[in-house]
């Protein structure tokens, strides 16, 4: 089931969410969602901090968070950070909620995959969330974190990343 590797994101045209993650699979996501949702703004922050802390050079894909010091270093603002980490967990939980409308979810990640073109994303940057979101999600689900909600989570990645990426593919050749 799905085909996520770590230097890259697999891109299939035509493979849906069920191609990726079963229905049991959409329960465990739905159900841990419930506990992430709790605060969405941490559970974000804490996701995009650790994505810069892995690939420092994401954060020049991320101009408008950044702010310059007195000093001319530039550092991400910790409170634009948490905006911007607040309003991808409400797009992912848009997303959760979805799970059983494949075809919609896919038109709506395509276009989110095509509007980060615009933003200078490469395809190969999207395996570099997983990670991320793997080891945020242990933090903040602890014990409900198991192997299979693991997996779960893995395979809605999978699906999700290889739809952007295909929006990005797209918008490259347009």
């Amino acid at each position: 089931m799905g085909c996520f590797a770590s230097k890259s994101v697999e891109v299939i045209p035509g493979k849906q969410l069920e191609d990726y993650l079963t229905e049991k699979e959409v329960f465990i996501v739905k159900d841990t969602w419930m506990a992430l949702e709790e605060d969405l703004t941490d559970t974000g922050y804490i996701l995009f901090k650790r994505l810069f802390n892995r690939h420092a050079d994401l954060k020049a894909l991320f101009g408008r968070i950044m702010v310059t010091t007195p000093t001319g270093d530039i550092i991400v603002d910790d409170n634009k950070l948490r905006n911007h980490g607040t309003a991808v967990m409400h797009g992912l939980g848009a997303a959760v909620e979805s799970l059983e409308d494949s075809m919609f979810l896919t038109d709506i990640l395509i276009s989110i995959g095509e509007k980060h073109f615009e933003y200078q994303v490469k395809p190969e940057m999207m395996a570099y969330f997983w990670p991320a979101i793997r080891d945020t999600w242990r933090e903040k689900l602890k014990y409900e974190f198991t192997e299979e909600a693991e997996s779960a989570w893995k395979h809605v990645f999978e699906y999700m990343a290889s739809k952007i990426v295909e929006g990005i593919i797209r918008a490259g050749k347009g």
